[in-house]
C-alpha cells in the first residue's frame, strides 16, 4: 500500500455469517459473493468476533509483508480463545520465521514433488472408492485416509 492510500478509505461491506438460522454451509458463500462488491476488504462478524477479510491478492500480500501493521496470526472466530496454536500460521514474528526455519526442509520444493506420486496414487484410490460405494461419510473417510498414511510413516 502507498503513503497516499494509507489515509484513503476502503469500501466496507459488513457480512454477519453463521447467524442461528443461517443454512448449512452458508459462511462458505457469502464470502465468495462479497469479494466482488467489497474489494480490497471487508469487515466480517461471527460469534461476537470482528476481524477483516483482504480479497485482493495485492492487498494481501501487502499485509503479510509488514506484520508491523497486520497479524499474520489466524482467529477461530467460533472459538477466539482456543488454548493451542496452529504453527506457523497462527504466529506473528519473531517466532513464524524461527519455526518457519525448523519447517522449510518439510515443505521444500524437492520434498513436496517427491510426495507427488503417493498424493495422486492416494487420490484416486480414495475416488475409485467412493464411485464404487455410490458416495461416503466424508469427514470419517478422509479420517480413515489419515490414519492409513500416518501408519505406514
Amino acid at each position: 500500500m502507498s503513503e497516499s492510500q494509507a489515509g484513503a478509505t476502503c469500501p466496507v461491506k459488513d457480512l454477519e455469517s453463521n447467524t442461528p438460522d443461517s443454512p448449512a454451509l452458508t459462511h462458505f458463500r457469502l464470502p465468495d459473493e462479497c469479494q466482488d462488491d467489497a474489494r480490497p476488504a471487508f469487515r466480517n462478524r461471527e460469534a461476537g468476533v470482528e476481524y477483516w477479510v483482504f480479497t485482493v491478492n495485492a492487498v494481501i500480500l501487502d499485509g503479510l509483508q509488514h506484520p508491523d501493521k497486520w497479524s499474520s496470526s489466524f482467529i477461530m472466530p467460533t472459538d477466539p480463545e482456543r488454548p493451542y496454536k496452529w504453527i506457523p500460521i497462527m504466529i506473528d514474528p519473531p517466532d513464524h520465521a524461527k519455526w518457519g526455519q525448523v519447517l522449510a526442509e518439510y515443505f521444500s520444493p524437492g520434498r513436496v514433488k517427491g510426495l507427488r506420486e503417493a498424493q495422486q496414487k492416494l487420490a484416486a484410490e480414495f475416488v475409485d472408492q467412493l464411485v464404487s460405494d455410490g458416495g461416503c461419510d466424508f469427514v470419517e473417510r478422509t479420517r480413515a485416509c489419515s490414519r492409513r498414511q500416518s501408519s505406514s510413516r
